[in-house]
C-alpha cells in the first residue's frame, strides 16, 4: 500500500493527517552557520572556524 493511498484512507476515516516538509541534512546542520558575506561559501567559514579553535573552549 503506497503512503499516499494510507493517507486517502486514514482521512475518509475521519482522521486528520498532518504532512510534514522533509528537510535535508545538509540544509538543517548547515543553518546554523549564516553567513555574512555572500562571496564566502560555508566550507571557507568551517576552515576558518576550525583554525580558530572554535568549539573547543
Amino acid at each position: 500500500m503506497d503512503v499516499k493511498e494510507m493517507v486517502k484512507f486514514m482521512e475518509n476515516l475521519g482522521y486528520e493527517v498532518i504532512r510534514k516538509e522533509k528537510v535535508d541534512i545538509v540544509d538543517k546542520l548547515l543553518g546554523k552557520f549564516a553567513l555574512e558575506e555572500e562571496e564566502k561559501t560555508s566550507t571557507e567559514l568551517l576552515k576558518e572556524l576550525r583554525s580558530t579553535g572554535y568549539g573547543k573552549y
